[in-house]
This record gives structure tokens, sequence and C-alpha cells, in this order.
């Protein structure tokens, strides 16, 4: 059996040619990870929530993302070039958005 427990909120940021993942939830406290490569970025967070989520609750728990990775980029290459665009004629974007891990399979409670 399976249960689904709910969603996290990560906060993805990109600063100084480095994909930045973090995430303000008590339940995933600690997590942030950083590469050059998005896509190495990207994957690695599933596994750190993993890791996470079970240390800090005694529960093994896995996770997903919300979206497939080539759709976060498609956002992400969107976003950079409007912030680009905005940077050329001195306009600021106000706020950094969160993004969604959701999926979140408790495991070992099969039935027989």
């Amino acid at each position: 059996m399976t249960e689904t427990q709910g969603k996290i909120y990560v906060t993805y940021k990109y600063v100084d040619g480095v994909h930045f993942f973090v995430a303000a939830d008590k339940k995933a406290a600690g997590l942030c990870v950083a590469h050059k490569e998005l896509a190495i970025a990207y994957n690695e967070v599933a596994e750190q929530l993993s890791k996470i989520i079970t240390f800090n609750s005694g529960e093994q728990f896995s996770y997903s993302p919300a979206i497939p990775f080539e759709e976060f980029k498609k956002i992400i290459e969107a976003y950079q070039a409007v912030t680009k665009l905005a940077s050329d004629y001195d306009i600021t974007p106000a706020a950094t958005q969160s993004w969604i891990y959701e999926t979140i399979h408790k495991q070992g409670m099969e039935t027989a």
C-alpha cells in the first residue's frame, strides 16, 4: 500500500553560474542542492529530499518532481530570457517563485 503525504515546496535560484534548490519547509529542513549543471541539480533534489525526510521523521518516503525536467528547463530558460530583457531596461523582477515537489510515498506499507 502506498500513502501519499503531500507536497514540499522547493525554491530554485540561479546564482553566479550555479543552480540552487532550497526548501524552507520544516519537514525538509536542511535541503540545499547546488550544481553548475541544471539537470544534475534538479535530479539530485528528489534523492536528497528522500534522505532528509527519512532522517527528520524516522519514516522512509520517496519523492518525485511535480513536473518533468524538460518542462522545468523550459520554464527556467523563459524566466532567464525575461530577466535578461528586464535587466536591459533596468527593471527588476519582484519575487523568486517556489515550485513543488510532490507524490510523496511512504514505503514499506505493503499489504498481503
